[in-house]
């Protein structure tokens, strides 16, 4: 026990790889884990290693990115000094409030029939449809805009704006029963039981299906209708009217209690404990205007407006409850559409989505996403199980730390609808598939075919996006990186002039050699010289002239490289790695076989530097072509970690369709 205990700042700054201000300020602002000791006269601190570990990899740390998603064009030329890192806004209590999320997303499952494990973070859903082995099932269904499943996965249900329902086992892909319905549908929602499914038709009919035996009843509304939500026990079902308030129907006995409300409620959700209804007005709402839509919370019992937010951007439009209720997300087109005013838009056109907390609906974060199109596109909003993961169209978010996890390629576009079995094996997307309507049915991939996460402290996956899916250091990506399959999922394609990314700037990757691995794909375009990895100043790690892999302690061309004997082909994907153990001693790796080893590097003194991916900047080279699966880790990694690592993509290929 005594050697995974750290004893003052010094020694847990040195083990997160931070200066000791910033992990005070961890502990004061986001519940970093540190133990005191109160003496006669001073105190003294102390932490635990497991303690520290497992808040990095709950993702503790809530950090507010007041900067687009997708980054602003840098020059082709690497940058003499990194650009400076995004401010960032930290809230108190935020690690507090995360874990609180976790145990209630529990208890919330175990309560609701769930396993209580939650699908880890490093099982990806899209990597196996979109790297070089991709394959991803897709259902014999009719186009569908809506969808919802059962808890027990067994029914889906699919719909379209023309009128078209569907009735379809998931699992086989037969259609049970279709229906025609009066267009347009606008709005589904299956009941907790899984018994019912209800939708609305041509703008002013509710449709109840029975599940079970696929019959039909329809209840005629008072006039135009909008969004529908049910309460989480199934109970009641509330019926938006963009013109008349909201309607409270009984679903046992279709008893009805109206509320007035502000004019044009939009989008409903009902929050888990079935005590809040939060609605998305359009044309204003309770103090919105045009462009700046209000969200309200509800009594659900009264219709009373317990409190409402107005002001930022924002066009009435989907939202998303986390499964605790601490979170009501929104995804705005206001900075999308050309009529508003743009005021708050952080750039235009940009999707936002915004994060509302507490009973007060609190802003507390908002995350701008670039996007070309001239109009609002509300995809599909949901959360997976647990909560951990947030789907906003065709990009797949950490909900703690909104990093993009997974984003899917243009192959992937138009995702109008999702739906989600209760233990997330299956998330069903309605979307276009290579120019076809069709729903996708994407599975994590097996736990076998993810990396070794012990002592993983970042991982940038190359899956549609640079940040980082493991830690906190976003990379940066020049103008010129853009995305190919890969080994494993998506890969950065660094194929065009002055392509490369930069992996943060603030120390954090300065590891000193010692207890470390680097590990990536990567695939060469031409023969001679390429960087892979390369810390500004600091050690090297790419192709030598004559093709073989090296590392440089102290840089490129300085004493005491390590050079392998195998030559690094162009043309073909190589899993290259560099351990360093406690004594410092070096190895290389290819395809996890070992092929260099050296005593003791020297240390490096400690660096703020950048390391840049794909280029080096001392000789402004570049890699001239892909990167996969970029990971750090604070340890040296086993042979057969490495191993593992190595047979991701294989391991994915041979998985066997859902």
């Amino acid at each position: 026990m005594a050697e995974e205990r750290l004893e003052s700042w010094k020694e847990i700054a040195v083990y997160l790889r931070r200066q000791v201000r910033t992990v005070q300020g961890w502990e004061t602002r986001e519940g970093l884990p540190v133990h005191r000791l109160q003496h006669a006269k001073l105190g003294s601190v102390f932490a635990y290693k497991t303690e520290l570990d497992a808040w990095l990899v709950a993702r503790a740390a809530c950090v507010k990115r007041a900067a687009p998603a997708d980054e602003s064009p840098e020059p082709s030329g690497l940058p003499h000094s990194p650009r400076p890192r995004l401010q960032a806004f930290v809230y108190a209590g935020c690690s507090v409030a995360v874990v609180a999320a976790g145990l209630l997303g529990w208890r919330f499952a175990r309560a609701n029939g769930v396993s209580a494990r939650p699908v880890p973070l490093a099982q990806r859903y899209f990597a196996a449809a979109t790297g070089i082995h991709g394959h991803v099932r897709l259902l014999a269904a009719p186009a569908a805009n809506l969808l919802a499943v059962s808890p027990d996965g067994r029914r889906l249900v699919a719909a379209s704006w023309k009128g078209e329902v569907a009735l379809l086992d998931p699992h086989s892909g037969a259609i049970f029963r279709q229906w025609r319905l009066a267009p347009p549908i606008s709005s589904l929602v299956v009941s907790p039981d899984g018994r019912w499914a209800y939708l609305i038709s041509g703008n002013s009919r509710l449709t109840e299906i029975d599940l079970h035996s696929a019959r039909l009843r329809t209840l005629a509304l008072e006039g135009s209708t909008a969004g529908l939500a049910l309460s989480p026990d199934g109970r009641f079902l509330y019926v938006a009217f963009p013109y008349a308030g909201i309607d409270r129907l009984d679903t046992r006995t279709l008893a009805r209690t109206h509320w007035n409300v502000s004019a044009c409620p939009q989008s409903l959700a009902a929050s888990p404990d079935g005590r809040r209804l939060f609605v998305g007005f359009q044309c204003g709402g309770p103090g919105g205007s045009d462009g700046h839509d209000a969200i309200g919370a509800l009594d659900a019992a009264t219709g009373v407006l317990l409190s409402h937010f107005a002001g930022p951007p924002r066009v009435g439009s989907p939202l998303a409850v986390s499964p605790d209720g601490n979170e009501i997300w929104s995804n705005s087109g206001a900075c999308a559409a050309p009529q508003f005013d743009h005021r708050g838009c952080p750039f235009v056109p940009a999707s936002l989505l915004q994060v509302f907390t507490g009973p007060g609906l609190r802003l507390q974060h908002t995350v701008a996403i670039t996007t070309r199109a001239p109009q609002p596109q509300f995809g599909a909003l949901a959360f997976l199980p647990f909560g951990e993961r947030l789907l906003d169209g065709n990009y797949l978010l950490s909900s703690t730390r909104y990093a993009r996890l997974e984003v899917l390629p243009s192959s992937f576009s138009n995702v109008s609808a999702a739906a989600v079995t209760r233990d997330g094996a299956h998330l069903y997307l309605a979307m276009v598939h290579q120019g076809r309507t069709t729903i996708a049915d994407f599975t994590p991939n097996p736990a076998a075919c993810t990396p070794p996460t012990q002592d993983l402290t970042d991982w940038w996956p190359g899956d549609g996006s640079a940040d980082d899916a493991w830690g906190m250091v976003n990379a940066r990506p020049s103008a010129a990186v853009t995305y190919e399959p890969g080994p494993v999922g998506q890969a950065f394609d660094l194929t065009q002039p002055g392509a490369y990314l930069t992996l943060g700037a603030d120390g954090a990757l300065d590891f000193r050699l010692h207890r470390f691995t680097l590990a990536a794909w990567v695939k060469f375009t031409s023969a001679g010289a390429a960087p892979v990895l390369t810390k500004a100043r600091g050690w090297y790690m790419g192709r030598d002239a004559a093709g073989l892999f090296e590392f440089c302690p102290q840089g490129v061309n300085q004493p005491g490289c390590l050079r392998s004997r195998v030559t690094l082909a162009s043309g073909v994907w190589h899993h290259i790695a560099v351990t360093g153990n406690d004594s410092g001693a070096l190895a290389l790796f290819v395809n996890a076989h070992a092929v260099a080893a050296a005593p003791a590097a020297p240390l490096q003194a400690a660096s703020r530097l950048p390391v840049y991916a794909g280029a080096d900047s001392a000789r402004h080279q570049f890699l001239r072509g892909s990167l996969d699966e970029l990971m750090l880790f604070r340890r040296a990694l086993t042979p057969a970690e490495l191993r593992q690592l190595a047979r991701m993509p294989a391991c994915l290929a041979a998985a066997p369709e859902p």
